[in-house]
């Protein structure tokens, strides 16, 4: 549980842990949550602190980073929550919910480094 006087990176960390298990773990949050006895609003509250401070940290400082857009159409893929990232030179990812941020990111960086 959450209770305790806790330091706050001791707090951050452990949520670290319980947003990477809850990605892998291949459950709703909802499910995962229960499971691990946390409140789903926590869960949702510290997922986007970290996701803030990591993009934080991880902004690009190269302008030639790949411009992503994204495109509001109703089609099969976008029924279930996915996303599809058009890329330059006519690429297409579509990302289904729950994807793993760094392995995008990596495969990003690949496809439009030419690799």
């Amino acid at each position: 549980m959450l209770g305790g006087m806790s330091k706050p990176s001791d707090s951050a960390s452990r949520w670290r842990e319980i947003v990477r298990g809850q990605a892998q773990s291949g459950l709703s949050v909802t499910a995962y949550c229960r499971r691990a006895r946390v409140p789903a609003s926590s869960f949702y509250a510290w997922r986007r602190k970290l996701w803030d401070a990591e993009r934080t940290a991880q902004r690009p400082s190269n302008p030639a980073f790949a411009e992503v857009r994204l495109t509001p159409e109703a089609d099969s893929v976008n029924d279930h929550g996915a996303l599809e990232l058009h890329l330059s030179r006519g690429r297409r990812v579509i990302v289904r919910p729950g994807f793993d941020r760094q392995t995008l990111l990596d495969l990003v960086a690949t496809l439009e480094a030419g690799v």
